[in-house]
């Protein structure tokens, strides 16, 4: 599924991770980690030899390997494509994502087309609820009409989400006041109602727009490293919260949430610390050995010092001293220790200082 590939996408990090942390271990070149403490594998610990005396590998190593090579050709393709630094995926899977979209943008399209247009178009539904609301008003608020307004105007929104304005793949309109398409007519719909939390408009972002950036959060899909990701889900995040008065019991979950994932994300980060002095083993050290080292040190500095500037120009806005200080605490008890650290290793790190 398409949550799958993008839940991989992320895994994909964290292996180089531990894959890092182990081939340094292995080594001799791991000083500490900071962070999160990636498992030593047991079968490492074991030498296994064949009836012939022969090393056998283990199925980590094995399974590390695998995706040493396939680390090395995606940065090639990514090269080549002139992508990002942080699209950790290969052509052939980036091809497969978009088809699959493609194909689910084609078949929510084509259930539209059975509808009539007074049911598939968000302003014409609206249009339609508002004339009722004209005609008969009583019986309007009696039926909870504007509750069933929310409901069907929560599918077509859920449409639009599943295409181009997907949190994650936000879009900048050309007028941004617009916001999110068709909020503009609920808004309009909202003085209907006396109860702020009874408007279609409430109703639609309770269930429809919040639980859409939930679920991106629990599936772990909001990639920090990413500046698409998180210009994206800033810009989605503003557009909601417009919609609710200040204040609310709703904007405040949804924060809360945000800097929670915020903070897991940060302490999922395992940091490789190479010892110092390390320049002398490079003339004899595997090509493992060399990934494994430039990640700990320009690799893994460019990826940290990313995911802090997009909190702080992206998010630190927005929430403020919630997260302000989870980035601080960050900051001071693992970020400056490995620049502290990085300036004591050579070479490697030298043209990281100079730039």
């Amino acid at each position: 599924s398409l949550r799958q590939l993008e839940q991989e996408h992320l895994d994909r990090w964290q292996w180089w991770e531990d894959d890092s942390v182990n081939v340094l271990r292995n080594a001799g070149l791991l000083e500490s980690v900071l962070g999160r403490q990636p498992p030593i594998p047991q079968e490492e610990t074991v030498v296994q030899l064949d009836e012939f005396g022969r090393d056998i590998k283990s199925r980590h190593v094995l399974e590390m390997e695998k995706r040493n090579k396939q680390r090395r050709n995606i940065k090639q393709e990514r090269q080549i494509r002139g992508d990002e630094s942080d699209a950790h995926m290969s052509t052939t899977e980036l091809e497969d994502l978009k088809e699959r979209r493609t194909g689910l943008n084609n078949a929510l399209h084509a259930a539209l087309r059975e509808l009539s247009d007074q049911y598939s178009s968000l302003p014409n539904l609206v249009a339609l609820f508002d004339k009722w609301f004209a005609a008969f008003p009583d019986e309007y608020k009696q039926c909870y009409a504007g509750m069933s307004l929310a409901d069907l105007a929560s599918v077509l929104v859920q449409v639009q989400l599943c295409t181009s304005h997907h949190p994650l793949r936000w879009k900048k309109m050309q007028d941004e006041s617009e916001g999110i398409p068709g909020t503009i007519e609920l808004r309009n719909m909202s003085n209907v109602e006396e109860n702020v939390e009874e408007t279609p408009l409430y109703r639609m972002v309770d269930k429809v727009l919040i639980p859409a950036m939930e679920d991106v959060l629990q599936q772990n899909a909001f990639n920090l490293v990413s500046s698409k990701h998180s210009k994206s889900m800033s810009t989605f995040y503003r557009h909601v919260t417009l919609l609710l008065p200040k204040n609310s019991i709703l904007v405040d979950k949804l924060n809360q949430q945000l800097v929670s994932y915020f903070r897991e994300r940060l302490a999922d980060l395992a940091i490789p610390v190479v010892k110092a002095g390390y320049g002398e083993s490079l003339s004899a050290a595997t090509a493992d050995v060399q990934e494994a080292l430039a990640y700990a040190s320009g690799g893994q500095l460019y990826r940290i010092q990313t995911m802090v500037e997009n909190l702080l120009a992206d998010w630190a806005p927005v929430l403020g001293d919630l997260l302000v200080e989870v980035i601080l605490d960050f900051v001071s008890s693992q970020f400056l220790f490995l620049l502290s650290s990085l300036r004591q290793t050579q070479p490697l790190t030298t043209s990281v200082f100079r730039s």
